[in-house]
């Protein structure tokens, strides 16, 4: 035992002389990020899910935008579309919340026909985008999840936005929505969809109740809690929230409780 304390200290002086001469083979490397657009033109912001990204950008005096994506692999970016919106249309690179949206492989995005927003899809091993609108009208706020999109257009011109959506095998796109209110900002998660939706009553108080819808529904269900100036509306599986004057609420949640805002019930 006092051999191995006396020797102690010279294992350990040896130790640390080992340790100090292997630390510039342990120094950390710096993260060099990878410049993946080109710079000359002006980047719309990306949107990203697991490893592929997704974003437009503008091709200078031509006036026309191009929609890209990346992964892991690729030297350069694919470019999945190319439309030119008209002049007077105010278009600037559009926000992932509305103009285009990623999950997975699964890319959704808008393109300006010369008339009309029609939304287009692609996934990874597809040899051309689909495209799923053909309309004489606007779509806009496309989101996707998995391989559902689900996006808002106004078909009779009225100002009432109604709710579409669309899972791959599906032949053509689902209308949601048949009301004359205004719905909008809608969102996805799997199968299930939530939004709000905007109307005057009888004595002309707006107001904004919340709706949700899952595939196999035969019509929408307004959850209840949803109340005036209902928004921001979120959904994860099959739970959904929204701001109110009440707080942060929640559905499903505790029926007939509220508790510190969170609010569910009949």
């Amino acid at each position: 035992m006092r051999r191995l304390i006396s020797v102690f200290p010279a294992l350990l002086a040896a130790f640390a002389v080992t340790l100090l001469a292997a630390l510039p083979a342990l120094a950390i490397v710096p993260i060099v990020p990878t410049t993946i657009g080109d710079p000359s033109f002006q980047q719309g912001p990306p949107a990203i899910s697991g490893d592929r990204l997704l974003w437009e950008d503008d091709l200078g005096e031509t006036g026309a935008w191009r929609v890209l994506t990346w992964a892991p692999g690729q030297i350069d970016p694919t470019m999945m579309d190319e439309f030119a919106p008209p002049a007077d249309s105010g278009f600037s690179p559009q926000q992932p919340a509305t103009g285009y949206a990623i999950s997975g492989d699964r890319l959704a995005w808008l393109d300006f026909d010369g008339d009309y927003w029609q939304v287009y899809t692609w996934k990874t091993g597809q040899d051309d985008p689909l495209q799923l609108t053909n309309t004489k009208y606007d779509n806009t706020g496309v989101q996707v999840s998995g391989d559902r999109l689900v996006w808002e257009a106004d078909p009779t011109g009225s100002g009432n936005d109604q709710i579409y959506t669309w899972k791959a095998g599906d032949s053509s796109p689902t209308r949601v929505t048949h009301n004359g209110l205004y719905n909008t900002q809608p969102e996805v998660s799997g199968d299930r969809i939530a939004w709000q939706a905007i109307h005057a009553d009888q004595s002309d108080e707006t107001t904004y109740p919340v709706y949700t819808w899952k595939a196999g529904d035969s019509t929408p269900t307004a959850l209840p809690g949803g109340s005036d100036m209902s928004d921001s509306v979120q959904i994860s599986g099959d739970r959904v929230v929204w701001l109110d004057p009440q707080g942060v609420v929640t559905c499903p949640g505790s029926r007939g409780r509220r508790n510190a805002g969170l609010y569910c019930g009949a």
